[in-house]
């Protein structure tokens, strides 16, 4: 694999394999009947999409590496292109947060109990997502070299994945609420940072592999080596070693199965995408975090998403056919969106900042007139 010129097309594919993925597997846990949940096969396909989340944060990392060291020396400092990327990053985060809220309110947060309050500040993938790369953009100007920066994150990523049984058996409460859910499952959340940034710092590494040239095939090898080693350790139970914690959430030796499966299946795409994709591709998986936001607001918005409407009330083949449906009507939304930032330009960031100002006047209760 040459030194990549143009676009990385495996990423893009990668990329739209996650939306695939992420809708077909929300769906089915929504909508499909315990009868089918029931059945074998659906350990099987849980299994499977217990790499959707690694995918997805894999993906964000790897984007974002890419467009790092294309253009190193332009994130050293408070850039233009530096400044758009914490703008972005805040968003996420607050669109987390704003998914949660039923009244987009600050006296509605202060009203509930600090249990309800925990699951309402739950950390769920935009808010990991943002703060990860937060953390990121600020070890770019700490680090200064390229290298420095890939060598940092792969350590604090190997932190991560270490500390994270310890991490996740530890009283929070202690802590301001906000912030709990950042160490461990508290209140909830799906995605404390650790062990899942390191999955967005492996997207990174593999990043700055693809761009210093590293080949298809080495990728390959290494990712065979992290899938042995982590059978091996789950085999021989060497996460005994880390005492009590849950093996599909913060088992290291499990953690480097699913990273190796990553690394091969970044190696293979590389090796085998050497031509454009079709351009829907390429439009819907850059606008992955749009379809996130959408498809989940689909299924849960209140009252009428799908999980609301047939929760858990479809057999396989008509969850099949709205799964196909969904994904269908995503991949339009995603090439629509896309359509219509090209349209608004540079006005599509004043709408955004607008909408942002907006929900922050709503949700501290700030009315005019």
């Amino acid at each position: 694999m040459k030194k990549t010129v143009g676009r990385w097309h495996a990423l893009d594919a990668l990329r739209f394999l996650a939306v695939l993925m992420m809708v077909q597997g929300h769906l089915f846990y929504a909508l499909l009947h315990d009868a089918s949940r029931a059945a074998s096969w659906y350990d099987a396909h849980s299994y499977a999409h217990g790499f959707t989340a690694p995918l997805f944060l894999f993906v964000s990392g790897a984007a974002f590496g890419l467009t790092t060291f294309r253009r190193h020396s332009l994130h050293l400092s408070l850039s233009p292109a530096v400044k758009r990327r914490l703008e972005r990053y805040v968003t996420l985060v607050g669109i987390g947060y704003f998914m949660h809220f039923e009244l987009p309110s600050l006296s509605w947060l202060q009203s509930l109990s600090e249990e309800r309050l925990a699951e309402a500040l739950r950390v769920d993938a935009l808010q990991h997502i943002g703060v990860t790369l937060l953390v990121l953009q600020a070890l770019i100007a700490i680090t200064t070299r390229a290298r420095f920066f890939v060598l940092t994150t792969a350590g604090l990523s190997v932190v991560a994945v270490l500390a994270a049984p310890w991490l996740w058996r530890q009283d929070v409460t202690s802590l301001p609420v906000i912030l709990a859910g950042y160490v461990n499952a508290y209140g909830g959340s799906y995605f404390p940072l650790a062990p899942w940034c390191a999955f967005i710092g492996l997207g990174v590494g593999a990043a700055y592999a693809v761009e210093r040239g590293v080949s298809a095939g080495r990728l390959i090898v290494t990712g065979v080596a992290a899938l042995v080693l982590g059978v091996i350790g789950t085999e021989l139970d060497w996460g005994a070693a880390f005492g009590p914690h849950r093996y599909y959430k913060t088992n290291p030796w499990f953690f480097s199965l699913r990273a190796g499966v990553l690394v091969i299946g970044t190696g293979l795409a590389s090796q085998i995408l050497n031509r454009p994709l079709p351009r829907f591709v390429s439009r819907v998986s850059r606008e992955t975090l749009a379809v996130y936001v959408a498809h989940l607001a689909v299924l849960y918005v209140p009252g009428v998403g799908l999980a609301h409407v047939y929760p858990r009330t479809l057999s396989l083949p008509q969850a099949t056919v709205a799964a196909i449906g969904l994904i269908a009507a995503m991949i339009a939304f995603g090439l629509g969106w896309a359509r219509f930032k090209d349209w608004a330009g540079d006005g599509f960031v004043s709408l955004r900042r607008a909408l942002v100002v907006l929900a922050v006047l709503l949700f501290f209760g700030i009315r005019y007139g």
